[in-house]
């Protein structure tokens, strides 16, 4: 279950989740869970993905992706870690790209991996019942901007620098959730 780099506190989230993610989540019992991948987990040098050729990191993820998805709506243990059982009744799920796919100023050249992955990740939403949320798609157009203006634009200045979305792009991305998480069509009806 554990997806993420490993420069970034590994040791400490090993430590405070060590059956993962996906369990402590479910502890919680939600109505909904959003699930966001970050640029960090399409790090070829990643430990679960050293020396692993695209294909095989494609691969990796769809796999590690449809367990969690196989727990969360079925009823029978995957490889000895428990099922959730939950319907879309019982639990909405949102399923995000990362909010930048590609900024050339950064370094961060992940494009390939996002356009591999997406297709992966709608067919799963699919076959699951999860809603997709693409934050990588809006980012695209900024490939060729000076890191200053894609700062201002996007960064929150503090964390990795042009990185991390500011306060205004947050508003976009919650915009886009908004949508799914509470639909226009339903922004009139009076709830008792």
């Amino acid at each position: 279950e554990w997806v993420g780099n490993p420069t970034y506190a590994l040791p400490y989230y090993l430590q405070k989740y060590p059956n993962g993610f996906l369990q402590t989540s479910m502890e919680h019992n939600p109505d909904l869970l959003i699930i966001g991948w970050g640029m960090n987990d399409a790090d070829k040098n990643h430990t679960k993905f050293a020396g692993l050729t695209l294909e095989q990191r494609l691969n990796l993820f769809k796999t590690n992706m449809e367990e969690g998805l196989k727990r969360i709506r079925g009823n029978t243990s995957v490889n000895g870690r428990p099922a959730y059982n939950k319907t879309v009744k019982d639990l909405a799920i949102i399923i995000t790209l990362p909010t930048v796919g590609t900024v050339y100023n950064t370094g961060r050249t992940y494009v390939e991996w996002f356009q591999n992955v997406r297709p992966i990740i709608q067919e799963l939403c699919r076959k699951y019942e999860c809603a997709f949320a693409d934050f990588t798609a809006r980012t695209y157009a900024h490939n060729d901007m000076s890191i200053k203006t894609w700062s201002a634009l996007n960064s929150d200045g503090v964390t990795y620098g042009s990185i991390h979305p500011n306060k205004y792009s947050m508003a976009q991305i919650m915009s886009q959730l908004q949508d799914l998480i509470y639909p226009v069509c339903m922004w009139n009806i009076d709830i008792d």
